[in-house]
């Protein structure tokens, strides 16, 4: 694999899908393909460790202050008439960096008693589309969180992030790697 440069030390950590997207297909794509590596030992000293999870609410970890005048100003605006009311998937396509940020911000954790497998090790996340980088940012947060040094990421698909967001991208992920290097060194 071109991320890991054929070099040992490495772990895969795959960044989950929704549990709507899940339902809709039945399976992940990206577990199915880090199966199908493993079963062929394309990269035998690169173990997959999957320890992400999505968190049910992540509006509930926010901190209380920021998290009631957020909904106190949303909910006014719905009621006033000022901003329509969300209806729908809930999904973040066509949503800003901004907006997917905010709604990625707290959904990932390492799953309770697993963060002593990542505890000083280099992990490359693997994701199934990019977009923004938002959750990929939330996902090396929560590893990092959890002891981990994200060294970089691996993609199986990237789409055209809305127009107003290209640039934005880049920097989100950059700060997250960022933050990780602060922690880290």
């Amino acid at each position: 694999m071109t991320a890991i440069g054929g070099r040992s030390g490495y772990c895969l950590i795959p960044v989950p899908s929704s549990g709507k997207a899940y339902r809709r297909r039945g399976f992940s794509p990206l577990h199915l393909l880090l199966l199908f590596i493993r079963m062929r030992r394309m990269l035998p000293f690169c173990p997959v460790i999957d320890v992400l999870e999505r968190r049910r609410d992540p509006s509930v970890i926010k901190a209380a202050p920021e998290a009631v005048r957020e909904a106190a100003a949303r909910l006014f605006g719905e009621v006033s008439g000022r901003i329509a009311v969300e209806r729908g998937s809930g999904g973040q396509k066509g949503l800003g960096r901004g907006e997917r940020a905010r709604r990625v911000r707290g959904s990932m954790r390492v799953r309770r008693g697993r963060g002593k497998e990542l505890r000083g090790r280099r992990c490359i996340l693997v994701d199934d589309v990019l977009t923004t980088g938002a959750t990929l940012a939330e996902a090396a947060r929560a590893v990092t969180l959890a002891g981990g040094v994200v060294s970089g990421a691996v993609v199986l698909a990237a789409t055209r992030p809305p127009a107003y967001a290209s640039v934005a991208a880049e920097d989100h992920l950059m700060q997250a790697l960022r933050l990780n290097q602060k922690l880290s060194g």
